[in-house]
């Protein structure tokens, strides 16, 4: 989950909000964004049109900074996807609106790609 919230501890709201149900133009909620339970820290600004946001991150232990892919925002979610460099992990993000100092996110992660072949190992049983 990524969230921020004035009087949250850690940055992380104990209250459960509801979800922004109405589409919107513009990505509402520019500024820098992170986790408590990551290390990664994301910055939103205006892009060229709405539904194009800016999107760039980094790590905050050691400064590198991802690849930031396939940023689109829908109306209602924020989705894009950062790779790092050094590793090649792949995180894939959506967003949603919970309020002006609260986002709540889904990640999904993949390793580097990776390739199979045929094999000839048949099954113990």
């Amino acid at each position: 989950m990524v969230a921020a919230a004035r009087g949250a501890v850690n940055g992380v709201s104990a209250t459960p909000r509801l979800w922004q149900t109405e589409p919107m133009d513009e990505f509402p909620n520019y500024g820098t964004w992170g986790s408590t339970d990551s290390r990664a820290v994301f910055r939103v600004r205006a892009g060229k049109a709405p539904e194009t946001p800016q999107v760039d991150g980094w790590d905050s232990a050691d400064g590198e900074w991802f690849k930031i892919t396939g940023v689109k925002w829908d109306g209602k979610r924020l989705r894009f996807a950062s790779t790092m460099p050094s590793t090649s992990w792949v995180v894939r993000h959506t967003w949603r609106v919970v309020d002006a100092d609260t986002l709540e996110g889904e990640r999904s992660t993949t390793d580097r790609p990776y390739r199979l072949t045929r094999s000839a190992a048949k099954p113990s049983k």
